[in-house]
């Protein structure tokens, strides 16, 4: 992985590990278009296998390790599937404007 691609992928990181706080602080609904281009971007690879890795690490919090022992996989395989997930990501959050 190349220094964009870990940068892009820090963006996108960033992004889902604050969409709970979002959701928490959008009761004047400031944040309804963010949250709604991130949720179209999710839906969008939602029938991605493995896709139960955003919701176990980005939404839940858990660890590589504890997301291995949930998937009971190496840990090295969730390494993978972060990257394959997120690569895809990638492209609908650039469609919808999330990333720059």
């Amino acid at each position: 992985m190349n220094k964009e691609d870990k940068r892009v992928f820090k963006e996108i990181e960033n992004i889902l590990f604050s969409y709970k706080k979002y959701k928490r602080l959008n009761k004047d609904r400031s944040y309804d278009d963010l949250l709604k281009k991130i949720d179209v971007a999710l839906q969008m690879i939602e029938d991605c296998k493995n896709y139960n890795f955003i919701e176990m690490r980005y939404f839940n919090k858990m660890s590589y390790e504890d997301i291995a022992n949930e998937l009971v996989i190496d840990v090295r395989s969730v390494y993978y599937i972060r990257t394959n997930l997120l690569g895809k990501l990638r492209f609908h959050f650039r469609v919808h404007g999330l990333l720059y």
